[in-house]
């Protein structure tokens, strides 16, 4: 039927849901237009308010320099700078996009505000943490992974540790946080028995 997709009962998409509101400069200052920020650009996350907008340029897969980019979005122009190298630091909004969060494979953690761009606090987790870091999207809490399998949960104002989980099972990859806290969960791997492959498991805690 008109106005709806077929066998799903949701309403039809809409050519003109979306508007371009602004352009923003690749970091050696030549503007691009179209979907991508940039031709080696990729966007990580955008603020709650839309405000400001987290790119990295640079791969993340081979150890060469990069740059982690937070934009003023409406402005056009730069927050915070914060240069990475293969996989560190790992970066990412949280607090509804109040943060930044760069955590160094040092487990140094620097948290810059973003409508200032000043470093806002400095903590350290574990040494050695796991190259992996989930943000709430609501709380200003982060959950690093340290080389011991324990997942830790941070608040990134206040640089104190919330929850400390050990998480029984390695390796494991991919912790999730509920926007209200109360539930944490991550993949695991299943060894594998005899005659039989192995296979992903979940934890709910």
């Amino acid at each position: 039927a008109s106005g709806s997709v077929v066998g799903s009962g949701a309403p039809a998409p809409r050519n003109d849901a979306w508007a371009l509101v602004g352009r923003l400069p690749d970091p050696d200052g030549h503007r691009r237009t179209g979907r991508r920020v940039s031709s080696e650009g990729d966007v990580m996350a955008i603020s709650a308010d839309g405000s400001r907008l987290l790119c990295h340029y640079g791969s993340v897969t081979r150890l060469d320099a990069g740059l982690t980019r937070l934009w003023d979005v409406d402005g056009g122009v730069p927050v915070v700078d914060v240069p990475t190298v293969g996989l560190w630091p790992r970066v990412a909004l949280t607090g509804e996009g109040c943060l930044l969060v760069a955590m160094a494979q040092s487990g140094l953690v620097v948290v810059y505000n973003t409508n200032t761009g000043e470093v806002a606090r400095r903590f350290h987790t574990a040494p050695k943490p796991a190259p992996m870091l989930h943000v709430n999207g609501r709380l200003p809490w982060i959950v690093v992974a340290t080389e011991n399998s324990v997942l830790q949960v941070w608040a990134a104002d206040r640089g104190i540790l919330e929850h400390e989980l050990a998480a029984g099972v390695t390796p494991f990859w991919a912790p999730s946080l509920s926007l209200d806290g109360s539930r944490v969960a991550f993949a695991y791997m299943v060894r594998p028995q005899e005659g039989r492959r192995g296979r992903t498991g979940l934890h709910v805690w």
